[in-house]
């Protein structure tokens, strides 16, 4: 995830980046207690009790774990177009509107991309990041 992270550029900088964490999550305890590398731009880590949009719309990241699908959807149309990088574990895939979507599989962890989520959240991601995401996504 800090990989994704650190190839991803904001319309403006942030000097602290805010990761919120929402939804039922398998492997949101890596998140909070690893520890990025130097080289990526501080991120502070938030749990949020509520699914709100509003809430998670003061992030720059959302990890969105799993919840009911009419909460996920109503969360995802306030996200799509903000300058709010998603990453969200399974299901849905990333037609559902996330940007980078994590499939597990035995000890491996993969990942979809929705190119057009991101091409409208005024994110910039590296092309190699989207190249990898493509290669590596199951079918």
């Amino acid at each position: 995830m800090y990989g994704i992270v650190s190839y991803t550029r904001w319309p403006a900088p942030f000097p602290e980046l805010q990761l919120c964490i929402t939804g039922d999550t398998r492997y949101a305890d890596a998140l909070i207690a690893g520890t990025p590398n130097p080289m990526h731009p501080r991120i502070t880590v938030r749990q949020l009790a509520q699914h709100s949009p509003e809430a998670v719309a003061q992030c720059q990241i959302a990890y969105i774990g799993t919840m009911e699908s009419g909460e996920r959807e109503s969360l995802l149309a306030q996200l799509i177009g903000q300058p709010i990088l998603i990453i969200s574990e399974p299901p849905p895939s990333c037609s559902a509107g996330g940007m980078f979507c994590l499939l597990f599989r035995e000890d491996n962890v993969y990942f979809e991309v929705n190119l057009d989520t991101i091409a409208r959240s005024g994110l910039r991601v590296h092309p190699n990041v989207l190249q990898l995401g493509k290669r590596k996504s199951l079918p």
